[in-house]
């Protein structure tokens, strides 16, 4: 059996085989946060998802009737933290005003044709 602390329902819990990267057992979580797989004896890589939460792997080697105890984080409580400015910044452009200059061209001849 999985078990979320604290429960969570909707979770998907998967148990691949890390040789072949094949699913073996899966399954959604209820509203008490628990689900009951069927799982042959082996090392497994045990995968835990839902959206809005970081996924949780862990390698686990099932030799009997076993529960899993899992707890997930929100994606929030993890990145939010480090996302926070540590120091605030101003930053201020100036655009240079453009000098004028005298610019004087010397036409020696204009060429004008009328149809």
């Amino acid at each position: 059996m999985i078990k979320l602390d604290p429960p969570l329902a909707g979770v998907t819990i998967a148990f691949i085989d890390k040789t072949t990267n094949k699913l073996v057992a899966y399954g959604i979580t209820d509203s008490e946060g628990k689900v009951t797989l069927q799982v042959k004896k082996g090392k497994w890589l045990l995968r835990a998802s839902k959206g809005g939460y970081l996924v949780y792997e862990r390698d686990v080697e099932i030799t009997e009737d076993t529960t899993v105890e899992i707890r997930l984080a929100k994606i929030e409580e993890y990145y939010v933290p480090y996302l926070k400015p540590k120091m605030s910044m101003s930053i201020s452009v100036e655009t240079p005003t453009p000098k004028t200059t005298d610019l004087s061209l010397k036409v020696s001849e204009v060429t004008v044709e009328v149809s």
